[in-house]
């Protein structure tokens, strides 16, 4: 059943200023799962900000103050941090920072440190002063770039442990030792050996299990190289790994599905509809591989979503058009923001604007072919003909799943592979324009390179405008909404923080935190009339409307109770 979408523009529910500059790795969120979410931002200099809602006399109030962690001086910088909540033994955390510290009249001036913090009480609360006084302190050789945590699946069970990626084209991992109530670190590469062999830093990582045997790496870095490798933890084997080459550092990269994927409410009984599942999903959870994107952003090229690596590896990818219109795109993530469950793709760029993108299908109506003005012939693309409002956009031709294309006129990605090699030319629209003249196409087609990569198709670029992408049936990514922010955007993250089921959508800028949510309004009559369509359609359509009576459900100006 095709949903019914709202207008995608968020308003700003709350804003939190900060003394200092922040980074690109200073944000974390921390799901709780007995209590309000919360979220954590360091600026370069200064304390650490926490910042949650409170319901005070049945109103949910912000609350954002600063904690005073130990062992970091006031004059340290702040690099990343991360953090992770612990529950089995009643509320608790583990947050990570690392900082660097200028030393005097040292034979090293410049030291760079990693403290863990780790507390657990008995209840469902915690204390975020009390913790932050517990903290073991690690002096490292390298300057850290990104701290992130995941799981280790080993003989004693699972456990949470911190990987950190730095200067030394390494990645280390920091794990409890329990006997010692203290953080060690370990050797990564025995349970991480996607890892092994890095010929530059890592500028960000991104770690999904797929399976209770198998996990997904993707990782991105200084010189532009994304790595996507599928391991064995049982093993402790990479199965397959792709690889592609960028011309410039890599800033983000990015895991998504592209469909919403929800739990089931709790008062709903379950019980023998789990239990049928579950024995389905258990028989075949191994060897089904879930259909995964991937988004890149880097420092100076157009964003790209690969699609369904696991299946394609990076052969078949989708251009995000005018992404590097706005400086460099420092973050990225994926949420639904229209509740149509489907995930949109939002970006945060140094030219202080946010993007939202959002995934077109093929049209049912329309026969994909080629697009006008271009013949192929082999693996390579000539234009005949090119509108003079071409706009290169890139889109994968829905005829067959492995087929990929490439084209934007900033975009010059290089890709590399060993099954194939491949050449298309590209127009320069400007060159077109002053001329208004045919003139030949010169861009490299991407090519990439891996173990286990399907042997690609031909990759073809199409300088052609929006409307005969769309005219011709192929999917696409088109820009939905954008914002402008008064400072670069650095960081962004989405969690339900006000604890009301709706996701909210958190924007790190250089000088402070800003908190986006829906339109409640819009909200409340989107669900009213998703309420009515199940009550319409359901055999028991009387005892529904009964029920959107006795909540008082049936009031279209309904907004909820956030203050």
């Amino acid at each position: 059943m095709l949903m019914t979408q709202m207008d995608p523009k968020w308003v700003d529910a709350h804003f939190c200023s900060l003394h200092s500059q922040t980074n690109v790795y200073a944000l974390t969120k921390i799901l709780m799962s007995d209590g309000p979410n919360k979220l954590l931002v360091a600026p370069i200099r200064g304390q650490v900000v926490a910042m949650e809602y409170q319901r005070i006399h049945e109103k949910l109030n912000p609350s954002s103050r600063a904690i005073q962690f130990t062992y970091i001086p006031g004059d340290a910088e702040i690099v990343s941090l991360d953090a992770f909540a612990k529950s089995q033994h009643g509320a608790g955390l583990t947050v990570g920072i690392t900082f660097l510290k200028l030393q005097e009249n040292e034979s090293r001036p410049l030291k760079q440190f990693l403290n863990i913090y780790s507390f657990w009480q008995q209840g469902t609360e915690f204390n975020l002063d009390s913790f932050a006084t517990g903290c073991v302190m690690l002096e490292l050789d390298f300057v850290p770039y990104q701290l992130t945590h995941t799981e280790l699946v080993c003989e004693k069970g699972k456990e949470t442990v911190f990987l950190l990626s730095g200067t030394d084209n390494k990645v280390h991992m920091y794990k409890e030792d329990r006997q010692q109530n203290t953080f060690v670190e370990y050797p990564s590469l025995e349970h991480f050996p996607e890892f092994g062999d890095l010929s530059s830093s890592i500028l960000w990582m991104d770690i999904l299990y797929v399976s209770s045997i198998r996990r997904v790496t993707g990782f991105g870095t200084e010189s532009g190289l994304v790595v996507v490798s599928l391991i064995n933890v049982s093993s402790k084997v990479v199965e397959k790994s792709w690889s592609v080459q960028l011309d410039s550092p890599i800033t983000t990269v990015k895991f998504f599905s592209q469909d919403t994927s929800l739990s089931c409410p709790a008062f709903i009984d379950t019980d023998n509809i789990s239990s049928s599942q579950s024995t389905d999903e258990d028989d075949g959870d191994d060897e089904r591989n879930p259909q995964l994107n991937l988004l890149v952003t880097s420092a100076l090229e157009v964003a790209t979503v690969y699609r369904d690596v696991l299946s394609n590896g990076l052969n078949c990818f989708l251009i995000l058009p005018d992404s590097n219109k706005f400086d460099s795109v420092m973050c990225a993530c994926a949420m639904d923001v229209d509740f149509d469950g489907q995930n949109e793709i939002i970006l945060g760029t140094y030219g202080q604007e946010l993007l939202v993108y959002k995934y077109h299908p093929p049209n049912p109506m329309s026969k994909p072919g080629p697009l006008l003005g271009h013949q192929s012939t082999g693996s390579n693309t000539q234009a005949s003909s090119v509108t003079p409002k071409a706009s290169r956009l890139s889109s994968e031709l829905s005829s067959g799943s492995d087929q990929c294309t490439d084209s934007d006129q900033s975009s010059k990605l290089r890709h590399r592979s060993c099954e194939t090699k491949t050449e298309s030319a590209v127009e320069n629209v400007q060159a077109q324009r002053r001329a208004k003249s045919q003139e030949d196409l010169t861009s490299r087609s991407r090519l990439t390179q891996g173990s286990g990569a399907p042997t690609p198709k031909d990759c073809k670029g199409f300088p052609c405008g929006e409307e005969e992408v769309l005219s011709r049936g192929h999917h696409h990514y088109k820009l939905l909404w954008k914002r402008s922010f008064a400072y670069p955007v650095l960081a962004l993250d989405h969690a339900d923080i006000m604890g009301d089921g709706l996701e909210d959508l958190a924007v790190v800028t250089l000088k402070g935190l800003h908190i986006l949510q829906p339109d409640l309004e819009k909200v409340a009559k989107l669900c009213l009339q998703r309420l009515r369509t199940v009550a319409d359609t359901s055999e028991d359509s009387d005892d529904a409307y009964k029920i959107l009576q006795s909540e008082n459900l049936d009031h279209e100006d309904w907004s909820g109770d956030r203050a």
